[in-house]
Parts: C-alpha cells; sequence; structure tokens
C-alpha cells in the first residue's frame, strides 16, 4: 500500500476521469485514491466501509487504460457494493466489494446477464475454463459461490465465443439464455438456440 495518497480536493489533474466518491442511501461510503508514488501511480485504490471499518480494494494498472475500465458503482446490495468496469473494448465486468469485513472481493469478467436480487451471474469462459465450443458460458453465484455448466446443442461461431448469447434472463428460479450457433461442422448456416435452466445454485 503506497505511503501517501493524492488528496482528492487538489486542483490538478490526479483525479480526471476518475469517479467521484459517494456515500449510498444505507450509508456505506466509496472513495477513489490514486498516489503519485512512481511504483504505483497507474493504480487507483477503492476504499470502501462503514463508520466502524473500511477495506482497500486495490485496481492495478487502470489508469494506463481508458476511463471505463475504472470500476465505477451500479448498486448497493444488502451485501455488497457492485461496480462496473470493462475489461476490454467490447466486454465488462462486475466487481462485488463485500459489505463485511472477511469476505475476499470478486470480480467477473465477460458478464453477459445478472439478477443482482439473488447474486446470479452468467459469464463467459476464457482461455483454459472453456471446455468445448458448445461450452462457453456458465452461471456462478456471488453469494454460494456454486457453478453451473451451460451446454449448448451447437458451437458458437464467432471469435468471442460469449458474443454468440443474444440475450439472458434470469430470475430466482430459471436462467433463460438466447443463443445464434453454428448450425452445422462448416459454421456457414446459423441456428437460434433457447435454453432454459433451473437457477439451483441461488441462495436458500
Amino acid at each position: 500500500m503506497p505511503a501517501h495518497f493524492v488528496p482528492r480536493t487538489r486542483q490538478d489533474t490526479a483525479y480526471v476521469d476518475i469517479p467521484a466518491d459517494t456515500i449510498t442511501p444505507r450509508r456505506t461510503f466509496l472513495r477513489y485514491r490514486v498516489t503519485q508514488d512512481s511504483c504505483c501511480s497507474d493504480n487507483v485504490y477503492l476504499q470502501w466501509g462503514t463508520a466502524t471499518w473500511q477495506r482497500t480494494y486495490l485496481a492495478r494498472s487502470v489508469r494506463t487504460y481508458r476511463s471505463y475500465f475504472t470500476p465505477m458503482l451500479v448498486q448497493e446490495t444488502p451485501d455488497y457494493l457492485v461496480l462496473w468496469q470493462g475489461c476490454a473494448t467490447d466486454c465488462f465486468a462486475l466487481l462485488f466489494l463485500p459489505l463485511n469485513q472477511t469476505e475476499p472481493p470478486q470480480t467477473i469478467d465477460d458478464v453477459v446477464g445478472y439478477n443482482l436480487q439473488n447474486y446470479t451471474v452468467v459469464h463467459g469462459l476464457l482461455g483454459p475454463e472453456q471446455e468445448n465450443e458448445k461450452e462457453f458460458v456458465q452461471a456462478y453465484n456471488v453469494k454460494t459461490k456454486q457453478k453451473k455448466r451451460i451446454v449448448f446443442h451447437h458451437a458458437a461461431n464467432r471469435v468471442a465465443h460469449s458474443k454468440a448469447i443474444d440475450s439472458c434472463w434470469i430470475d430466482s428460479h430459471r436462467i433463460y439464455l438466447r443463443a445464434t450457433l453454428a448450425a452445422g461442422a462448416s459454421q456457414q448456416q446459423e441456428v437460434v438456440e433457447h435454453l432454459t435452466l433451473p437457477n439451483d445454485i441461488r441462495p436458500r
């Protein structure tokens, strides 16, 4: 952790394109801090907490990218501050900052759909996580830490496979997905596939 943060009130460019500090209706604060220390000047430090506790999350090197890579508050739930951030040019991630002093923060990249009432997120699988071209997204529950396999009958025909998902809808009982996939091995024709799965990874 750097020894000295740049004060937010300084009239310089330290906080250009960095979201403003906030206090939520539940009286949780979220503060953005930067440092001029040469080792860490590309980082943004998110401080969050209440009158009785405070934690810090390191958003490493985000100042070297465009401003939407810096996490921005979306919503406060009873359990988390939920923030949105870019993870690529056409990709976004969700950052969950726990409203307790023990649970680690969680970042989920390549989000396809989510429901913050039951904390279920559908996201793309990247690199070695991806089993095959028919299993390129999965459901994950932030609260229970459970994962659910999602396997289509047809293969994705996009370079970024998660972009084959046309729509995603999640409630407390179901996960629904609509995808445009390759109709055959040649990938010259497309087929629309619908999946409806039980949301059995949600908190009980």
